[in-house]
């Protein structure tokens, strides 16, 4: 889509057509005007850069503060990495699959305890922006056992690899959860987990991102919830932000030169 879009820059934008070719098969997909607002409607994700200035004889530009839209930024930022370990399986990857499993027992071998991590990349935010607001959201697809759990979110403080992590690798995690909310049985349902001081602080670069764990009461009654991965699924794993970035915008300004 890169080329086209540079098209479109410089030309009429028509839109797109999606047409199946080859052997029968039929796919259907969201529109925007049937899904809800915390779904994933049908959108373009765009990363561009600006312009470099043009070095000229004279005059030549020199970059000086131009002030800037004072409006936050609205932002929803899928997982780029996400897994589920299981200590039933210490050794198995549980990295492409297409639901991320949390819960205490419920099924062969139990009990048996499942927990999520997710990942996300956030370097294109420039340091010391402010967060105004940040949500951690999941679509939640399957329970069973308990009606209601207390779910903690806890920030990873090790790395881990989507394809490698497992229950016997797996990285640390904070001692005290960043947030924690209550999680019914409800099918389908959204649910969120504020986390607006952890990602200010990833940010800031005063903690290192190494994205979420969800994890839940490991012993006692039976559990287990199930939420969409970021794997052929159409809610994923998001931070949905509230941005106001940092300052004024660098740009070229011409002065003069002896």
């Amino acid at each position: 889509m890169t080329l086209l879009a540079e098209d479109w820059q410089a030309g009429d934008n028509l839109g797109l057509e999606l047409r199946a070719v080859g052997e029968q098969f039929r796919r259907i997909f969201e529109s925007r005007e049937r899904v809800a607002a915390n779904e994933l409607n049908p959108h373009l994700v765009i990363r561009y850069h600006e312009p470099e200035p043009v070095d000229t004889p004279t005059p030549t530009a020199t970059k000086t503060p131009t002030p800037t839209s004072d409006a936050p930024l609205n932002l929803s930022i899928c997982a780029v990495a996400d897994a589920y370990i299981n200590d039933a399986a210490p050794a198995n990857n549980y990295g492409t699959v297409d639901e991320l499993r949390v819960g205490y027992g419920q099924g062969q071998n139990e009990p048996f305890s499942s927990r999520a991590l997710v990942q996300f990349d956030l370097s294109f935010i420039p340091p010391g922006s402010q967060i105004l607001d940040a949500h951690f959201e999941v679509g939640q697809i399957h329970s069973e056992g308990q009606n209601l759990i207390q779910l903690p979110l806890y920030e990873v403080r090790g790395s881990w690899q989507e394809t490698a992590v497992t229950w016997n690798n797996q990285p640390p995690v904070s001692a005290v959860a960043a947030a924690s909310i209550p999680v019914d049985d409800g099918v389908p349902a959204v649910f969120g987990w504020d986390v607006r001081e952890l990602v200010q602080e990833w940010v800031n670069g005063g903690a290192e991102n190494h994205g979420l764990e969800l994890r839940g009461p490991e012993g006692g009654v039976t559990w287990q919830r199930a939420f969409d991965s970021r794997h052929y699924t159409p809610f994923c794993p998001r931070l949905s932000l509230k941005v106001a970035p940092k300052g004024p915008a660098q740009t070229p300004t011409p002065t003069p030169t002896p």
